[in-house]
């Protein structure tokens, strides 16, 4: 093999398209296998998720990366790979005939490949601390992003004639169609793949869950982020759950009524659950739960929530009964989020603390032992009520902090389904038939929360300088990958009440210059921000973006555990913030805007925001039980929040799941949390 050159239809075509899965997570190359050097793969535009930390093993065939015989059509040529990575124009004859936005990688190139690569003007290379330590241009991320797609478009054999140029120049319309087109055929391919009743599921074997975080807790009353909610979900189970169109549906419940004010629920509970300790799931237990979230001293972050519960009432062993308030059309959406979690009551009431750590809940899986930073394991309950469920033995969970860590393990084998990987990483996976991607998400979503109490967010004219300085149409080609929409109000694109907001301040950098200059003071700030790869080069883009309108911006990385403590304390100015929401927007606006929770330490009126206005829509949209009035109020709701300004939204979150094809039977919910009960390896 050693002197036969490498072309696109050998190994070196998986790399170039994003189809280098032999990366190593510190093992050692086996005899007859050369790394790559870092500097030569990112020169010519390789994915970066596959080229960090660790180097890319291939045969040695492809040991002479120097040099590269590339087939272009029907004729192959030779390029070369120098130290300091060329203008694209000079490796690729025939890309200079681009639109003139392309034109701009020859100015900008170099800069942002020589980051990525670990290579300096002169020669030499970088160490890995430095390298990560590169402030993020997100102009030099658009331009390398393009090289990528041309060098991913060459490698593959298209030819250099104008037509084949052409495609390089797709407009942003069609490469947001195929984007869609894409995400749809995922979300079919899962709705159909695995359904279970398609194939006879088997039963057994052990299924390694990726997710990019260890929480501190799974107790459902002190959890809030989406991790510690995915970890609790094969122990817990809720008397609500949430169906594949968004709608709240009896689960531990078999059925309730309400009454016509909408101000008593009356609910049945099914017969026969057991909680894992031997207790039963009656209305007695229903009750316990209830006491113990509605407690003030047990902390529970749903609080705002079950305050508006008045009584609970045992009407017999199977019957609960609710009485609330006021009129509340978002009860059962509420029962199927923190408050309708079941917990088993002697567990509890004997070690009050320990649940955290060590759940006893009703679900298809039980706890058996949690590893802090290396595994959180559940093993099949052989007592489940639902029959023949679940098909798994085990479930094994590790919390990776870091993404690009968090991928490589998938990659390499050691999990077999990665739960909200980066944007770049699922759009890679998705031209690997390998791996399916789903994107289930449609509730929620992400932005900066701002401090009212602090200056200068005291000032509404400095927080929509914030929002009109971000350039979100060029921080979602760049960092997204295209793939959310551009976000307007809190309600994601999932759910009833989704609607466009006109009035939601667009980019405008003069505007934002003006407003800033108007201010007549010095705006500076500090952002806290999840101390991620991804979450690092949002910020510095932001940090970048806000500069050019005249504001000074200092970055604080902080561990995702930490950021909705610090907001729910008012320990800080402004903060990154994802809210993967909940299917009614009740529960996506009523504790972070209502005002009667401003002053309260916690709570999620981050902002200490306060506005009458809005705590009449919001007690208006909650008691309305007629969905196109119900509409109609969130969206005159969605357009004060637009002038106000209390957070400054991003893009509706758009989080993926990636797994391997032997994985099966995966519902796809749009909260985005997997249910495992139906779930099967092939």
């Amino acid at each position: 093999m050693r002197g036969k050159p490498a072309t696109v239809t050998g190994c070196f075509a998986d790399i170039a398209q994003g189809r280098a899965l032999d990366a190593t997570l510190g093992d050692q190359p086996d005899r007859g296998v050369q790394q790559a050097p870092f500097g030569g793969l990112a020169a010519i535009g390789l994915p970066s998720a596959l080229l960090r930390r660790r180097s890319l093993t291939r045969p040695t065939c492809c040991h002479r990366l120097s040099t590269l015989h590339l087939s272009c059509g029907r004729a192959a040529r030779s390029m070369a790979l120098p130290p300091v990575p060329q203008p694209i124009s000079a490796r690729f004859p025939g890309v200079q005939k681009l639109t003139r936005k392309c034109l701009l990688l020859d100015k900008q190139i170099n800069n942002s490949a020589c980051k990525r690569s670990g290579k300096v003007p002169g020669g030499g290379n970088t160490d890995h601390a430095s390298r990560r330590a590169q402030p993020f241009s997100i102009r030099s991320c658009l331009a390398t992003q393009r090289l990528r797609s041309a060098a991913a478009m060459f490698a593959a054999g298209t030819s250099h004639n104008r037509r084949n140029v052409s495609m390089i120049r797709l407009s942003t319309r069609a490469r947001s169609r195929q984007m869609l087109s894409g995400v749809v055929a995922a979300l079919l391919l899962g709705s159909t793949a695995f359904s279970a009743g398609a194939v006879e599921p088997k039963r057994g074997g052990t299924l390694t869950v990726g997710l990019a975080q260890d929480p501190p807790i799974v107790d459902p009353i002190r959890t809030g982020s989406f991790t510690e909610r995915q970890f609790a979900t094969p122990v817990y189970e809720t008397l609500f759950d949430i169906d594949a169109k968004g709608q709240p549906v009896p689960f531990l419940a078999e059925s309730f009524t309400v009454s016509e004010d909408a101000k008593t629920y009356r609910v049945k509970l099914r017969p026969g659950i057991k909680f894992h300790d031997g207790t039963p799931l009656d209305a007695a237990a229903v009750l316990a739960n209830l006491d113990r979230t509605r407690n003030p001293a047990n902390g529970c972050r749903c609080l705002s929530f079950v305050q508006e519960i008045e009584a609970v009432t045992v009407i017999d062993p199977l019957t609960v009964e609710f009485k609330l308030k006021t009129a509340n059309a978002a009860f059962p959406t509420i029962l199927a989020d923190a408050p309708g979690v079941m917990v088993s009551p002697t567990a509890f009431k004997a070690d009050p603390t320990g649940i955290g750590t060590k759940p006893v809940g009703t679900g298809p899986f039980k706890f058996v032992e949690w590893v802090r930073g290396s595994r959180y394991v559940v093993n099949r309950n052989p007592d489940y009520w639902r029959p023949g469920r679940p098909y798994l033995d085990q479930i094994v969970f590790r919390g990776i902090q870091n993404t690009e860590t968090l991928e490589a393990a998938f990659l390499s084998g050691q999990t077999d389904i990665i739960i909200q990987p980066s944007q770049r990483f699922a759009s890679q996976m998705k031209k690997n038939a390998k791996y399916i991607v789903l994107q289930p998400g449609g509730f929620g979503y992400d932005g900066v929360y701002m401090n009212l109490t602090e200056a200068p967010f005291d000032d509404q004219r400095i927080r929509q300088a914030v929002a009109q300085a971000m350039d979100r149409e060029l921080l979602r080609k760049t960092l997204a990958y295209g793939v959310p929409t551009l976000a307007e109000s809190p309600y994601g694109p999932g759910m009833t009440v989704h609607q466009p907001v006109p009035t939601y301040p667009k980019y405008d950098l003069a505007k934002a210059k003006a407003l800033v200059a108007a201010y007549g003071k010095p705006v500076s700030f500090t952002l806290q921000f999840n101390n991620s790869p991804g979450g690092q080069r949002l910020a510095q883009s932001l940090q970048e973006m806000w500069g050019l309108a005249g504001m000074k911006v200092e970055l604080q990385p902080v561990d995702q555990n930490r950021i909705v403590q610090n907001m729910s304390s008012k320990q800080f100015v402004a903060s990154l913030y994802r809210f993967t929401g909940r299917a009614d927007p009740h529960i996506n606006t009523y504790p972070f805007f209502h005002s009667k929770f401003a002053d309260v330490t916690p709570s999620s009126n981050y902002g200490h925001y306060k506005n009458p206005k809005v705590d009449e829509l919001l007690e208006q949209g909650v008691a309305t039980l007629d969905p196109a009035k119900r509409k109609a109020i969130y969206g005159e709701l969605a357009k004060v929040l637009a002038q106000d300004l209390p957070y400054a939204y991003l893009f509706y979150v758009a989080d993926n799941i990636v797994i391997t094809r032997k994985v099966k039977g995966l519902p796809a919910v749009p909260d985005g949390l997997v249910r495992f009960a139906d779930m099967w390896l092939e």
